[in-house]
C-alpha cells in the first residue's frame, strides 16, 4: 500500500520510516521528495562530481547515475522502498546486501559506472541515432537513383514511341509511293 503524507508523517513519528534530516515540508500527497546531495556520477561524466561546488549534475537522455541525497533512509524490516510502502507483514528475509548502510559512493560504484566494458546507454542512442541516420541518407539516395531510372525508362518509351510512330510514317509512305507507282 502507498502512504498518503498523513501516514507518511505518523511512521516518520513512530520511527518506522528514519528519514535524517526530516523536513515536513519535503512530505507530498503520496511521497516524500528526496534532495540531491553532495556527489554524483553518471555513464557519462565518468567521475565524481562534487554537485555542491559545481552547482549542479548533468543527466543526459539515456544516463545511469547515481547520485547521493541529503538525506539518510533507514526503515524497519516491513517497509521497503523510497516510495515508502508498506508491506502487508514484515519481511522473512530483509535486505542485508553489500550496500546496507552505505551513505558515500564507494570506490566499487565509481568503478562500476566510470570503468565499465558495457556501452552506457546514452551512447547506445547516439550510436543509433547514427545509424538510422545513416539509414535514411542510403534510403534517400535509392529513392534518387529509382526516380533516375524512372526518368531514363520514360524517355526510353519517348524515343520508342518515336520510333514506331516514324516506322509508321515510314510504311505510310512506303504505301504512297506503291500507290503512286501502281496508278501511273
Amino acid at each position: 500500500m502507498i502512504l498518503v503524507d498523513k501516514q507518511i508523517g505518523e511512521v516518520v513519528a513512530a520511527e518506522h520510516v528514519r528519514i535524517d534530516p526530516f523536513e515536513s515540508e519535503q512530505i507530498q500527497p503520496a511521497s516524500y521528495d528526496l534532495r540531491v546531495g553532495a556527489q554524483g556520477i553518471s555513464t557519462t561524466s565518468k567521475h565524481v562530481v562534487n554537485i555542491e561546488q559545481k552547482g549542479y549534475f548533468e543527466l543526459r537522455p539515456g544516463d545511469f547515475a547515481v547520485v547521493l541525497t541529503r538525506e539518510v533512509l533507514s526503515f524497519d524490516d516491513d517497509f521497503i522502498t523510497i516510495e515508502i510502502h508498506k508491506l502487508h507483514m514484515p519481511c522473512q528475509e530483509p535486505y542485508a546486501g553489500d550496500y546496507q548502510g552505505d551513505t558515500n559512493l564507494s570506490p566499487r560504484d565509481i568503478e562500476a559506472v566510470a570503468e565499465g566494458d558495457n556501452i552506457g546507454f546514452a551512447k547506445m542512442l547516439d550510436t543509433m541515432r547514427a545509424l538510422s541516420e545513416n539509414v535514411s541518407e542510403l534510403t534517400m539516395n535509392v529513392h534518387k537513383q529509382i526516380k533516375q531510372s524512372e526518368i531514363v525508362v520514360k524517355q526510353n518509351k519517348s524515343i520508342m514511341w518515336l520510333v514506331g510512330v516514324g516506322l509508321a510514317i515510314i510504311g505510310l509512305m512506303t504505301g504512297l509511293i506503291g500507290l503512286m507507282v501502281g496508278l501511273s
